[in-house]
């Protein structure tokens, strides 16, 4: 069976939040050196090799034990697409999550991938990592659209030069955690 650049850049990319050297080198491999990377829902943009290295540092900072599991694949010689479902755990609220999503892009003549957009629902995962509970005197939080907006718009000012920095998406993450922790304390106020 042949392997093809593509199958080695998607099978780094669906271990990518796991901060591994061995998953970045393989991303590096098997991407153009003037790689786009649009994490649409987001509007982060991460551009050349450098942009990948990023996506790699920062990923683990908020999740863990991710498993991204392709459900469909479709690629010709210039451009492919993947429906994918991830899988995991926040690491700030400490809450499960699992939503799908579906990636598109194009392909260098030498096979490596030049363009990569990720499509999925960023107020599904909000509410997933964002609910307290829904039991007897529990309460349950969800994100509205315009929190979403701020949260989105928030990623747009921390990628607006067109890549994404390690210490802006750190600040990014904080805010989610101090969400979350503004939740447990209304949580725990209601339960009194």
């Amino acid at each position: 069976m042949v392997t093809t650049a593509f199958d080695r850049y998607l099978e780094a990319w669906k271990d990518h939040h796991h901060g591994k050297a061995s998953t970045l080198q393989a991303m590096i491999d098997t991407t153009a050196s003037d790689v786009v990377y649009r994490d649409m829902p987001t509007a982060m943009v991460f551009e050349g090799h450098d942009g990948i290295r990023a996506i790699c540092a920062t990923s683990p900072a908020w999740v863990h034990d991710i498993q991204l599991s392709v459900v469909s694949k479709l690629a010709n010689h210039e451009e492919w697409a993947v429906e994918w479902e991830a899988q995991g755990t926040d690491k700030f609220a400490e809450r499960p999550f699992s939503f799908r999503g579906c990636s598109v892009g194009t392909l260098d003549r030498d096979g490596k991938v030049n363009a990569h957009r990720d499509y999925w629902d960023f107020t599904t995962l909000l509410n997933q990592i964002a609910t307290a509970g829904t039991g007897p005197g529990e309460i349950e939080f969800r994100v509205t659209v315009d929190q979403a907006h701020t949260l989105l718009e928030l990623v747009a000012r921390a990628s607006e030069d067109g890549t994404a920095a390690a210490d802006d998406l750190a600040g990014l993450t904080t805010l989610l955690g101090s969400l979350t922790n503004d939740l447990h304390l209304q949580q725990n106020a209601a339960d009194s």
